[in-house]
């Protein structure tokens, strides 16, 4: 079921609302797994719970033709059916649907053609199993799906850093208006659909002028802050699902409208605007470097990326940054890796579990997964298996095998004396020494190669390792 990260996103999401549910009755409702007698769920908890799954909202900042949009619709779908079972409820399939796309999925896509078909995508997920003549009319989709570039900071968000009085009644209202708005749009057509879109665009631009003391020109460019204007003003998303594209150092800022030569450098910029500084990339880092912090930057405290990847961010040295960024700023969960290549990638992937959480990240224990078998096979079992195990070590099991340290220790790893030859190609741009971990002065973060290390070693070692 790893094949089908989506799941994992809804079983991450769940795990905020421990007073409602205990880490076996989320297995159950997420991927079906036996409950004990003991263990069995209330009505009226199964209805509690069903509403927090109605606030979740996943974005995918890649979205490409909507794949994982759809997974996360079905996701969510079978965890609303378990529920409904509870309960004793029944739902139309037509109406969950329609609630969950409008409420639930939202994305951005630098071609515009992608755009569309995700659009279509989401639109026949919904009439599929309907008769011709119950289908009802489509909603409008404007507002969940955008075409932009996920990782440039428009030139409002970069306006927004500049102090300024802003009153708070005003702006309250306005974002109110937008929440309402854009809920009547999804579901109006004709001349009112026409309206509220005027309506919406109007509100928008009260409200860019009202943060930013900037009056905004005719053409909005995109922005996550004020194309998804409720949610980020809610704190962000609750779910960063992506597969980022798999575009190496020297071949960004080739798409269509970018610009090949400042194009990098802009996006670094805009890292470091986004991180405070916090995070510089290497130069020779791949794209998905920069989705990693971006994703992060669009969660909301608590919520969770799951990211599909190129591996080599946890061996190369332009990894580094990347790597202590997160140890610092993020729990890392897990780090799923499998020996055989998923994704219809021809590169290899890991998929990678992590949480926004600013404080107190060093304890967080970190597992590193291996699968010996295609993600497609690895069952509700045993991703549950894994999870229960909350202890450092080494273990050794049939399917996999999995390395667990703190991320505390996973930074002490990777620390190195500036005398030492450092893991970076400019050990300057990963030099940062932390008060929380207890380090001289003079030993800096260099990094350690975590994928060869703790997910794919030969067998002889961690049998060393095991001794």
């Amino acid at each position: 079921m790893l094949d089908r990260p989506s799941s994992e996103a809804v079983r991450v999401y769940l795990t905020r609302f421990p007073e409602l549910l205990s880490h076996d009755q989320i297995f159950y409702v997420v991927y079906g797994l036996d409950l004990p007698k003991e263990s069995r769920m209330e009505p009226k908890v199964a209805r509690e719970v069903k509403d927090r799954l109605r606030e979740i909202k996943i974005l995918d900042p890649a979205v490409g033709s909507g794949g994982f949009l759809m997974a996360a619709l079905q996701a969510l779908l079978e965890t609303r059916s378990r529920l409904n079972k509870i309960v004793g409820a029944v739902e139309p399939d037509y109406d969950s649907k329609l609630e969950i796309i409008e409420k639930s999925l939202f994305g951005v896509d630098i071609e515009r053609e992608a755009i569309e078909l995700a659009r279509l995508r989401l639109w026949l997920s919904l009439v599929v199993d309907e008769f011709l003549e119950n289908v009802r009319p489509l909603p409008n989709l404007d507002y969940n799906l955008h075409h932009g570039d996920s990782l440039k900071i428009s030139e409002f968000d970069e306006a927004r850093q500049i102090k300024i009085d802003v009153d708070q009644t005003v702006r309250h209202a306005l974002l109110s208006q937008i929440a309402t708005t854009r809920e009547e749009y999804s579901r109006s057509h004709g001349k009112d659909k026409d309206d509220k879109r005027l309506q919406l665009e109007n509100a928008l631009r009260k409200l860019i002028q009202v943060e930013t003391g900037v009056k905004p020109p005719k053409v909005l460019p995109f922005s996550y802050r004020y194309f998804f204007a409720d949610v980020m003003a809610n704190g962000g998303f609750d779910v960063v699902l992506m597969n980022p594209p798999y575009i190496q150092q020297e071949d960004i800022g080739k798409l269509p409208g970018q610009n090949p030569r400042t194009y990098k450098a802009q996006i670094a910029d805009d890292m470091k605007l986004l991180t405070n500084n916090e995070f510089s990339p290497n130069k020779q880092s791949d794209i998905s470097v920069y989705f990693h912090v971006r994703g992060l930057s669009l969660l909301k405290e608590g919520g969770v990326a799951i990211v599909i990847a190129t591996n080599k961010w946890l061996d190369t040295r332009y990894g580094v940054p990347l790597q202590e960024y997160l140890l610092f700023h993020s729990a890392i969960d897990v780090v799923y890796d499998s020996a055989y290549r998923s994704f219809s990638a021809d590169v290899n992937t890991v998929i990678t579990v992590i949480r926004k959480i600013t404080q107190k990240t060093l304890n967080n224990l970190v597992r590193f997964v291996f699968y010996k078998t295609p993600f497609k096979s690895v069952t509700g079992h045993l991703i549950h298996e894994v999870l229960s195990r909350d202890d450092e070590g080494l273990f050794l099991k049939d399917s996999y095998r999995m390395t667990a340290r703190t991320q505390e220790h996973l930074y002490e790893d990777g620390l190195s004396s500036k005398d030492e030859t450092a893991v970076d190609d400019d050990p300057k741009e990963t030099t940062l020494v932390r008060d929380t971990v207890e380090a001289s002065e003079e030993m800096t973060y260099v990094g350690t190669k975590w994928g060869n290390l703790h997910l794919r070693a030969p067998l002889v070692y961690y049998q060393i390792v095991a001794k």
